[in-house]
């Protein structure tokens, strides 16, 4: 494993690289000049769905190295969901102090990624982007949305630890140093 960083260094590398790779998409209710597109935090939520979805079926299979990447994978989409989707960049280290309080408790009994828990987390996304059932409220939504992602990490940290034998912040750690960070997106777009 390379480098361990914290929750707050890894961010601002994911926030780094997703720029260099998809622009400054962050949450906006006026689109202005300062989004490259009105994505938003939209992208990272779903990516953060897809992954729990591949993690679940590495988990069920058993496979070690694919659990370990699978709950890294959802780390980083959790990471660029957190820095795009913040109102204000002074709440994203009160986040990342959440996700290292997520990870160091003892999830006994808890099922992996529990598909309500998902679900919860995509409901409050839509409702936001419709303006429904008190979702275009900014305090009800941020409580809201922060409960729905603590669910699916402290699933995932179960994952982690139960499929992997690894802490979260290392499964994001060794996905990020030996996977994501390497990729160009841009690269691929053009054809390279």
């Amino acid at each position: 494993m390379g480098e361990q960083r914290s929750w707050r260094e890894l961010i601002t590398e994911v926030r780094e690289w997703s720029v260099a790779n998809f622009g400054n998409n962050g949450d906006s209710r006026e689109w202005g000049d300062q989004h490259d597109n009105p994505w938003g935090s939209l992208a990272s939520g779903i990516g953060i769905i897809e992954e729990c979805g591949e993690l679940c079926g590495a988990f069920y299979a058993g496979d070690r190295d694919d659990i370990l990447d699978g709950c890294g994978d959802v780390c980083i989409y959790a990471c660029d969901f957190t820095w795009r989707s913040a109102a204000e960049m002074s709440t994203h280290d009160s986040r990342s102090k959440a996700l290292e309080i997520w990870d160091r408790r003892h999830w006994v009994g808890r099922r992996m990624v529990n598909l309500a828990d998902t679900g919860r987390f995509a409901h409050v996304i839509l409702k936001r982007a419709q303006g429904i059932r008190g979702m275009a409220n900014d305090e009800k939504y941020l409580k809201a949305r922060d409960e729905a992602l603590n669910e699916i990490l402290a699933g995932v940290s179960h994952a982690c630890k139960h499929g992997a034998g690894v802490t979260l912040l290392e499964a994001a750690n060794t996905t990020w140093d030996n996977i994501v960070s390497k990729r160009d997106w841009n690269a691929e777009r053009a054809g390279q």
